[in-house]
C-alpha cells in the first residue's frame, strides 16, 4: 500500500494527521485507531511526514472556519453552541474591531460522523485544530452557550501544555451542572419536536429531530452533563445577558474552578421567572458589544 492510499483510507475513517514541530500528530474518533492502524502509521511515519510537507498548499485545518480573516491582531477562536452551528456566531463580527480576525472551531459530527462522547476528548480535538492553524499563543478563546464549557476545557488543556491563554470569554454559558437540571425538560421538548403538530410523526418536525445538527447537539449535551470542570489557573470573563439568567444558569459556580472571574452583566433583564430565563436565547446581540470593547483593549490589559 502506498502512502497516498493509506492516507486516503485514514481520511475516510475521519483520522486527522498533521506535522507539528517535526513530529507526526494524529486525532481520530474513539475506537478507530486499532492495533493494525497504529502499526501502519508507525511503519509509514517518515513517508507520511514527507507527503504532508509536500502537499501542504492549504494550511487551514478541517475544523477551522474563517468568519472574519482580515486584521493584524491575534485571532479570536470561537466555539459554537452544542449543535456546532457556525451561523450562530456571525452576529459577533459586527462588534469586532476592524483589525480583529475571527475563526470558528467546528466539531466532528456535523457531517453525520461520530461525535466525541466527552468534553475532554472534544476539547483535545479542537485544541489540535487550533494549534495546527496557530502553533503558538497567545490564544484568544470565546465560547457561546454550550460552547463555553468546551472553550473552558480547551483553555485548561492549553495551559497544561504551557501555552498562554490571553483571553477566555464565555458568552451566555451555563455552568455544566445546569444541563443536568434541564435534561428532563430537554427530553420533553425533543418528544414534542419528534411528534410534530397534532401527534404527527412525519414531515419537517421528524426531519429536524433526525438531522445531523440535532444528533450532535444531543451527544454534546450528554457530554456536558457528565463533565466535571477542573481548575483553570487564569482569568475567566463571563458575559451574562441578565441577572435572572445568571441565577438559572448557575454561572456563579464558575468561580469554584477559575482562579479569577470577572462578570459582565449586559442587561438588567426582566424575565418572568428563572426557568424561562434559562431557556431564553439572548444571542450574541446582547453581549456582543461588551465583548467587542474587551477585545479592543478598553478593559483588557
Amino acid at each position: 500500500m502506498t502512502t497516498a492510499e493509506l492516507l486516503a483510507q485514514l481520511r475516510e475513517r475521519k483520522v486527522q494527521l498533521w506535522v507539528e514541530e517535526g513530529r507526526l500528530k494524529c486525532s481520530a474518533p474513539v475506537g478507530v485507531l486499532d492495533a493494525t492502524t497504529k502499526a501502519a502509521l508507525s511503519n509509514h511515519k517518515q513517508e507520511i511526514i514527507a507527503f504532508l510537507h509536500a502537499h501542504s498548499g492549504d494550511t487551514t485545518p478541517r475544523g477551522i472556519a474563517a468568519l472574519k480573516s482580515e486584521g493584524q491582531r491575534p485571532p479570536l477562536f470561537a466555539v459554537p453552541d452544542a449543535d456546532g452551528a457556525v451561523s450562530g456566531l456571525m452576529p459577533l463580527v459586527t462588534y469586532l474591531d476592524l483589525e480583529q480576525p475571527l475563526f470558528a472551531v467546528q466539531p466532528l459530527g456535523l457531517d453525520g460522523s461520530d461525535a466525541f462522547a466527552s468534553v475532554e476528548e472534544l476539547a483535545c480535538y479542537e485544541l489540535e485544530q487550533i494549534r495546527r492553524f496557530r502553533e503558538q499563543g497567545p490564544y484568544l478563546l470565546v465560547g457561546y452557550r454550550a460552547g463555553g464549557a468546551i472553550a473552558f476545557e480547551i483553555a485548561r488543556q492549553l495551559m497544561e501544555r504551557r501555552q498562554k491563554v490571553a483571553l477566555l470569554a464565555l458568552v451566555c454559558s451555563p455552568f455544566p451542572t445546569a444541563y443536568r437540571r434541564w435534561a428532563t425538560a430537554v427530553r420533553f421538548v425533543k418528544r414534542l419536536v419528534e411528534r410534530g403538530p397534532r401527534g404527527s410523526a412525519s414531515g419537517p418536525y421528524a426531519a429536524l429531530a433526525e438531522s445531523s445538527s440535532a444528533r450532535l447537539a444531543s451527544v454534546n449535551r450528554a457530554a456536558l452533563r457528565r463533565y466535571r470542570p477542573g481548575a483553570f489557573a487564569g482569568r475567566l470573563d463571563l458575559f451574562i445577558p441578565s441577572i435572572n439568567w445568571r441565577e438559572a444558569a448557575r454561572t456563579s459556580l464558575w468561580r469554584t474552578v477559575a482562579q479569577e472571574v470577572r462578570e459582565h452583566v449586559c442587561s438588567a433583564g426582566n424575565a418572568a421567572d428563572r426557568a424561562r430565563a434559562a431557556f431564553e436565547d439572548p444571542g450574541l446581540t446582547v453581549c456582543g458589544e461588551a465583548l467587542g470593547r474587551l477585545l479592543a483593549g478598553r478593559t483588557l490589559r
